[in-house]
């Protein structure tokens, strides 16, 4: 039971993150999609790769 509610923790925030980060996108004039629970826990799990590339800086840092 804690390894599910780590995992739907971890879901949860990636929700939260990824509506940051699609929100920044659409400012920036890019099309964003719903980013929902069972996208994160996708994700989590490795299904596919979120590219952030982007928003990171060459020496991997997060950049705002």
């Amino acid at each position: 039971m804690g390894k599910a509610f780590s995992d739907w923790l971890a879901a949860k925030s990636g929700v939260e993150i990824m509506k940051v980060c699609i929100e920044e996108a659409i400012a920036e004039g890019i099309e964003g999609i719903e980013w929902e629970m069972v996208h994160a826990y996708m994700a989590n799990m490795g299904y596919f790769v979120v590219d952030f590339d982007h928003i990171l800086n060459s020496e991997g840092k997060y950049e705002r």
